[in-house]
């Protein structure tokens, strides 16, 4: 009992260290510090593409050697990353050292796993930033990267950084511009969110629940392909109406795309198991917590709006849950 509450302690912790993306892991640099490593960044982006590839090939484990010394020199692969004519190959070539080392982000100390948890981050942020170039570097490891995560965690010392990996990668490929990586995903959708949810329902403090809420809620692919898995969400869609305000917002988006796009017909069966407590939630909401009489909270005007879209069904709920 007392090392099971020691392993939470651990888990609780190691979440609020990593999981901020403005995280500690980069202190920020003086002004000349800053000016140097960007004169620095810059004499690699004036390479030609191939030889720049040639010379990262075998320098990526002195690189990240360097940058687990002196976390300040994260600034430089940032800034590589962010230049359109060198981004693709550096970020192949990070990418694969740093999948090869997948495996050790759960056992090492918690400096060298910040490192390594940062230098995906910036990988999968040039995905973003360069959608049209950069899909295809990740396309081949989406899969490998999910399996790996949900099986590695489970065994490792410090499974959460792979949870936080998981996150930036779904915060990453979001937003609906990468059809070829949804539809990678959608082999992996069943067993990736009954996983997340089995890991909901074990999470023994909060902020690990709202990790594994979040997760399920922001899986990376577009709404008519989660249609058959739709009763997954519920339950992390009212989980997330009940926390902070960060869940709350992307709760109430979810739930109002899912009634903007869908009929009701087929989305009540999905609802109707959490009705009663989704309506007490959303009427909560409407409460002037953050906001005033005037000046309704961002988060009122939501709740507002879905109950409104909802119309009698939400009515009809609140005098069966007051029964």
């Amino acid at each position: 009992s007392s090392s099971s509450s020691s392993s939470t302690t651990t888990s609780n912790t190691q979440l609020r260290d990593l999981s901020s993306d403005s995280s500690n892991t980069t202190l920020k640099p003086s002004p000349e510090e800053k000016e140097t490593m960007e004169n620095f960044a810059a004499i690699f982006t004036m390479l030609d593409p191939l030889t720049f590839g040639e010379v990262f090939a075998t320098r990526i484990p002195l690189l990240v050697e360097y940058l687990n010394s002196n976390t300040l020199l994260l600034t430089v692969p940032q800034l590589i990353l962010s230049h359109v004519i060198v981004s693709t190959h550096f970020a192949a070539s990070l990418l694969h050292y740093l999948l090869d080392r997948l495996g050790e982000l759960g056992e090492q100390d918690k400096g060298r796993s910040a490192v390594q948890l940062r230098l995906f981050k910036l990988v999968f942020g040039s995905v973003n930033l360069f959608a049209d170039q950069s899909e295809g570097i990740l396309l081949p490891h989406l899969s490998d990267i999910i399996h790996r995560c949900m099986a590695v965690a489970a065994t490792a010392r410090h499974p959460i950084n792979y949870f936080v990996l998981l996150r930036a990668l779904f915060r990453s490929i979001g937003g609906g511009k990468f059809d070829n990586l949804y539809k990678e995903l959608l082999p992996l959708l069943p067993t990736l969110l009954s996983g997340l949810n089995r890991l909901r329902d074990s999470a023994h403090t909060a902020e690990l629940r709202n990790m594994f809420v979040e997760l399920c809620l922001n899986v990376p692919v577009r709404l008519s392909s989660l249609l058959p898995y739709l009763h997954f969400l519920m339950r992390p869609l009212l989980l997330a109406l009940e926390s902070g305000e960060d869940l709350v917002g992307q709760g109430l988006r979810t739930l109002e795309l899912c009634i903007d796009n869908l009929a009701p017909e087929y989305l009540d069966p999905h609802i109707d198991p959490v009705r009663p407590e989704l309506m007490a939630v959303l009427f909560r909401h409407l409460q002037p917590s953050t906001g005033t009489a005037l000046q309704p909270s961002v988060l009122q005007q939501q709740a507002a709006r879905i109950i409104g879209k909802l119309g009698g069904r939400s009515t009809l709920a609140i005098r069966e849950s007051v029964k």
